[in-house]
């Protein structure tokens, strides 16, 4: 792939990693432990990854911090077109990853959490325009392995994160394709999730330092469990 790395990599002001291509994972980089940060105006750019994960960015046991840049138009033959993260710590407060294409799940992100916080902090993270099985499946944030999405303070206008996972939370009909999160004014900073036909299915809210995701009509305490 274009990098790889095992202690940091920052990538700011107009930097681009792009056109390269992994045959296994990392197409763009590859980032072994240590630390990743995207901001300003940067750019991951269609990088591949042909027989495995991450086409834009592969993270194993690193943290990872995006404050703006894009991470648009990568591919992968496996999962995580845009980011696959296996990583530490994952912190989103802006930027924007979209057009990225995985032939498994997590067209944008495939987020392994083990236990982690996927961390948004104010901004306005885009997640979303991401799509798997050779263009065909909308699929964005992919989440597995048990996970929580933190919520630091409130999203900005704009913010446009698209959830697809098995079990967003138990005995909820929040399914398996898109929602997206937004912040509704004077709410106490609450993140509601829509499904794209309008119909509200739940909210998130910070709660002892956790999301906590619920139906409506049913308390659940479980998030991405």
């Amino acid at each position: 792939g274009g990098v790889y790395s095992t202690s940091q990599v920052t990538i700011a002001g107009s930097a681009s990693i792009t056109k390269n291509t992994a045959k296994v994972n990392g197409g763009g980089v590859f980032m072994n432990g240590g630390t990743f940060e995207m901001s300003e105006n940067s750019r991951i750019f269609k990088n591949s990854a042909t027989n495995g994960d991450g086409g834009g960015v592969y993270i194993w046991s690193a943290a990872y911090t995006m404050t703006n840049g894009k991470i648009i138009g990568n591919s992968a033959g496996g999962k995580g077109g845009g980011v696959y993260f296996a990583g530490t710590s994952y912190s989103m407060t802006g930027g924007e990853i979209t057009k990225n294409s995985a032939a498994g799940d997590g067209g944008g992100v495939y987020y392994n959490g083990g236990g982690t916080n996927l961390i948004l902090t104010g901004g306005k993270p885009v997640i979303s325009g991401n799509t798997k099985s050779g263009g065909t499946t909308a699929d964005n944030l992919w989440v597995t392995n048990p996970a929580h999405i933190r919520l630091d303070s409130p999203m900005g206008e704009g913010t446009d994160i698209r959830v697809t996972s098995p079990t967003p939370y138990p005995g909820s009909e929040f399914g398996d394709s898109k929602a997206r999160f937004y912040d509704e004014p004077n709410k106490g900073g609450a993140m509601f999730i829509k499904s794209d036909d309008g119909g509200l299915c739940g909210r998130i809210t910070d709660v002892a330092n956790l999301a906590w995701i619920w139906d409506d009509t049913e308390v659940e305490t479980a998030v991405f469990e």
